[in-house]
């Protein structure tokens, strides 16, 4: 695209597909299912350790624990404004 300036030739495998189309909540917990699992695993092993390090951490853990709901929320499509 640098040198000749014109659109590269654009596919998508089949599962590609399939995983793109999931817009349900559900969905996206089902792709997504490693961000809170790890999310909860990491906080317990630090609550457990090291308490104050834990508290330190818990912005992104909380980040990371909700990031398939997030993901879901702007990957919804636009509403169109109401014609009056």
């Amino acid at each position: 695209m640098l040198f000749t300036r014109r659109g590269l030739l654009l596919w998508q495998l089949p599962s590609y597909a399939r995983r793109n189309a999931r817009s349900t909540l559900a969905g996206f917990f089902r792709e997504m299912w490693v961000a809170p699992v790890l999310a909860l695993t990491l906080g317990l092993g630090l609550a457990m350790s090291q308490p104050a390090a834990w508290l330190v951490a818990a912005p992104i853990l909380l980040l990371w624990l909700v990031s398939p709901i997030v993901g879901w929320w702007i990957s919804r499509p636009l509403a169109s404004p109401a014609r009056t």
